[in-house]
């Protein structure tokens, strides 16, 4: 490594629905703070108007480099690859336009760590930002997952005791033993997707109400390993969360499975990454502006569709989450 590698800033942004501009100052003040100064910005715009250009352009900061980039507009993956192409640094740090970093030595102690350890790439612990109520939530450590067979709790003490949070928690389509409606379908909750569950998650809510018994509604606590990345479960988070060697690309035939698929690639080629970030430092930004809110109707056929894109690129033949 070198004794002050250089870092590649790459940040995809758009409109977001008038939001882009507001979106990248906050990001950008994340990273012209940080005390590690060896780094370049590059942005790449998909925009169809100038306001962001503008902006950066107005900005005249020796650091970033602006980057107007028209085709394949409104899809993330080849904005983001635009970035990391026109980029030179050893390391690349993926951030999404409405992420930022909250801690002006991050740059640093990741370099410090993976000159500690001889890891390849970096993982951050993170927390999220709702921007509609402008209210922090829901801190979480990066994980594959552990070894060993999925557990079962049936019980949210039973839970605490025995599960190695956090956990991948798929709610039940019946009321399990034990309950008085045991066998009937939970109607209220039949559509609820496969969630992570932090062990602070599972001590805050509330045992009283009668809509949401999580004792019972959630049942099961499936312990993944990490190639179940490749059935959609991400433990780890979005890009920002992230340092990576240079030479690393978004797949574009992967359209909802993205990070799934660059962890798995990661892990496989580079073996496990470091875990910093005992302050959450990366803020992930959540709201009504973001693409996947806008997909949602559509999201059991993208995932169905890139599982198999993804285990056939991988030569992988498992199914462990159904």
């Amino acid at each position: 490594m070198n004794k002050d590698p250089k870092i590649s800033v790459c940040i995809p942004v758009y409109e977001a629905k008038g939001e882009g501009v507001s979106f990248l100052k906050k990001n950008l003040k994340g990273i012209l703070k940080q005390s590690y100064k060896n780094y370049e910005i590059i942005i790449s715009d998909h925009s169809q108007n100038n306001v962001i250009q503008n902006y950066v352009l107005k900005l005249g900061n020796e650091k970033i480099t602006y980057l107007r980039y028209k085709h394949y507009r409104g899809n993330g993956a080849y904005n983001t690859n635009n970035a990391i192409n026109n980029s030179n640094g050893d390391y690349i740090k993926i951030m999404n336009q409405d992420d930022y970093i909250d801690s002006s030595d991050f740059f640093k102690n990741a370099i410090e760590n993976l000159k500690t350890t001889g890891n390849k790439w970096l993982i951050s612990t993170f927390k999220h930002l709702d921007y509609e109520n402008n209210t922090f939530f829901k801190s979480q450590i990066p994980s594959f997952g552990v070894e060993g067979a999925p557990k079962t709790a049936y019980s949210r003490e039973h839970a605490l005791k025995t599960l190695e949070f956090p956990v991948i928690c798929k709610p039940l389509k019946t009321f399990p033993r034990g309950h008085d409606m045991c066998g009937e379908i939970i109607n209220e909750h039949i559509n609820l997707p496969t969630v992570v569950l932090n062990r602070e998650d599972l001590t805050n809510i509330n045992e009283d109400d009668e809509f949401f018994p999580t004792s019972d509604l959630y049942d099961t606590y499936h312990e993944v390993k990490s190639y179940n990345l490749l059935d959609g479960i991400n433990l780890i988070g979005c890009p920002s969360v992230a340092l990576i060697p240079r030479g690393e690309l978004i797949d574009t035939n992967v359209t909802y499975m993205i990070d799934c698929e660059l962890w798995y690639r990661l892990f496989i080629k580079y073996g496990h990454p470091s875990i910093i970030g005992e302050d959450h430092p990366i803020v992930i930004g959540m709201g009504k502006h973001q693409v996947t809110r806008q997909l949602e109707a559509h999201v059991e056929a993208m995932i169905a569709d890139d599982k198999k894109y993804c285990k056939d690129l991988h030569n992988i033949n498992y199914s462990i989450i159904n």
